[in-house]
């Protein structure tokens, strides 16, 4: 369980030097908190594969902008149920290209790729979908064509973990020394 904010927040900064000079990284967080209870490493690559696919698509210069909120529902995507539930939202937004109508239809498809030979394996977005899934989440996106894609993650809400600062208990039964017999 950690606060998505404070996570996004550390990948904004942390993706200011991947991404190049001339592309702006916004974050934009709630006034509280937000928890999640995911995998923290493919929570981070998850937002990281999104935001290298935004560089490629801004040609080097643009604004990427990560934005964090509170939200009671996940909406409708791709077929899949609306959840009423306490969700937290997590948006990339980039100010690139944009996505064709057909191509969005097969983004998160396993090796699916737009990108010349080399350049991208096809499993970036599909190891997002994944992982919004296992995490009781989504992802959906959203694009024009030149004006740029909006992904956005939605994950469910949990309570922060309480830590807690009782002392432990010791077991103060004496060991007894086997060194001094004889």
């Amino acid at each position: 369980v950690f606060d998505a904010g404070l996570r996004v927040k550390n990948i904004g900064e942390m993706l200011e030097s991947v991404t190049g000079a001339r592309i702006h990284v916004q974050v934009q967080l709630p006034e509280r908190p937000c928890h999640v209870r995911v995998d923290a490493s493919q929570f981070e690559t998850a937002l990281i594969n999104i935001a290298l696919n935004a560089r490629d698509a801004m040609d080097g210069q643009g604004t990427l902008t990560l934005r964090v909120a509170r939200v009671g529902t996940m909406p409708r995507i791709r077929g899949d149920e609306e959840s009423r539930q306490p969700f937290v939202s997590i948006a990339l937004a980039d100010t690139g290209s944009g996505i064709p109508g057909e191509t969005v239809e097969r983004i998160f498809e396993p090796f699916f790729t737009t990108k010349a030979v080399g350049k991208g394996t096809g499993l970036g977005l599909s190891q997002v979908f994944g992982f919004a899934k296992q995490s009781g989440g989504n992802v959906d996106v959203a694009s024009e064509l030149g004006q740029g894609t909006v992904f956005t993650l939605y994950l469910p809400q949990v309570a922060p973990q309480v830590l807690s600062h009782e002392p432990l208990q010791e077991d103060l039964t004496p060991i007894p020394d086997t060194a001094q017999r004889h």
